[in-house]
């Protein structure tokens, strides 16, 4: 637990104005204590005690402290590593599918299909993205949950598009062709769109317009993800003219309760328009929302309401288990 809000925090740009970001790092110190002390005050005396008997070991790290002394946790850190080299080995990276419907009707007229891991602690793809990240083998392991949910998504209709996640990063680190190959546009004539997070993309996006543009020739639809509050960039809508835009859960969720969340998804709504590009909205868990959203116009929607993240990939009831509970 420890590690992982590590990652998270040394992952995380803190934006200090519009024309300044900063990354920060922390460093966690971990005491086992044998009986439960008898206060919050007990636990913080027996805390500080302990950490001038921890040598300091550096920034951005985790140590722990035992009775015995310090503990080196370099090792678990390399073991982490480890662990994501395993999953490229052994393909256990896994292709869970969410369908997509249109809320008039009801239909099904998509899937989108999200990486899991079988690897315990890791199942997420926030958890194992972050180690990769610092590994910096971030876009093999995008790559690698890529051609998973490829494969997986051979096995549907034709008539239903195959939604795939894909980092900024990945899209301009792998020649293009080689993801052209991927999808095996030639012989096929399933509709895939790939879906880019407008939180993961960094500074001025014009360095995604040549791949976008040759997916988009080669038949590709693309769609800018998670659209909603604080961070929405209308310059990455301009030059990257997606043919979807994907609201995000935090815009929908309870929307029908919320007149301020009502009033900015009606200005997205305008704006996708404008764009002359279709609206999708994620995070639909009630009936509420999906009746506000249909009155509103939002045309095609997602959600634990509408259906979860299934399975497809084979794994053993145990993993199965697991990664659900998880999700």
């Amino acid at each position: 637990v420890a590690e992982k809000i590590r990652l998270s925090i040394s992952t995380t740009m803190v934006t200090l104005s519009t024309e300044h970001a900063v990354k920060v790092t922390a460093s966690l110190q971990l005491i086992n204590f044998s009986e439960v002390p008898s206060s919050v005050h007990e636990l913080l005396a027996k805390t500080h005690s302990a950490k001038h008997k921890t040598p300091f070991q550096g920034r951005n790290k985790v140590s722990y402290y035992e009775q015995k002394g310090y503990v080196d946790l370099e090792k678990e850190k390399n073991s982490e590593l480890s662990l994501v080299a395993q999953m490229l080995r052994q393909d256990r990276f896994l292709a869970y599918a969410q369908p997509i419907l249109n809320l008039e009707t009801l239909a099904e007229v998509g899937c989108e299909f999200l990486s899991r891991s079988s690897v315990k602690g890791f199942e997420m793809p926030d958890d194992f993205f972050r180690v990769s990240l610092e590994a910096n083998i971030l876009t093999l392991v995008d790559y690698a949950c890529l051609k998973i949910c490829v494969e997986a998504a051979a096995a549907l209709s034709t008539l239903i598009q195959r939604h795939l996640n894909i980092f900024p990063s990945t899209l301009i680190g792998l020649p293009i062709q080689q993801l052209l190959d991927t999808f095996a546009l030639e012989n096929s004539k399933a509709t895939f769109c790939i879906e880019i997070s407008e939180q993961q993309i960094i500074g001025d996006p014009s360095y995604l317009t040549e791949p976008v543009d040759i997916l988009k020739r080669s038949g590709v639809l693309i769609a800018i993800d998670d659209l909603g509050f604080g961070r929405s960039c209308l310059e990455s809508l301009i030059l990257l003219e997606p043919d979807i835009v994907k609201i995000d859960k935090r815009c929908v969720s309870g929307v029908s309760q919320n007149m301020a969340h009502m009033r900015s998804l009606k200005r997205l709504l305008r704006m996708a328009k404008s764009l002359g590009a279709e609206v999708m909205a994620e995070g639909i868990e009630s009936q509420e929302d999906l009746d506000m959203l249909k009155y509103l116009g939002v045309k095609y929607g997602q959600g634990f309401f509408l259906g979860r993240p299934a399975l497809t990939s084979p794994v053993s009831a145990l993993e199965d288990e697991s990664i659900a509970s998880e999700g």
